[in-house]
């Protein structure tokens, strides 16, 4: 359900844009789960990242495995 949700989501923000969003950003954040496969599947977000914005830093946010 999460990934049409997020889908629907993208397209309504898309459709009624009410904020700047700035052509080359200097700072991008990550937020991902603690999974190792978020982690891993975020591999080609991060090139593609870094493709489109060759001057912005990316960090990345880990939320820590509860044991």
């Amino acid at each position: 359900m999460g990934v049409p949700l997020c889908a629907l989501l993208s397209l309504l923000d898309r459709l009624h844009r009410r904020r700047h969003v700035r052509d080359n950003p200097r700072r991008i954040l990550v937020i991902l789960l603690s999974e190792m496969g978020s982690l891993v599947l975020a591999h080609a977000m991060f090139a593609r990242l870094k493709r489109k914005y060759p001057g912005a830093s990316i960090h990345a946010l880990l939320f820590a495995k509860e044991p």
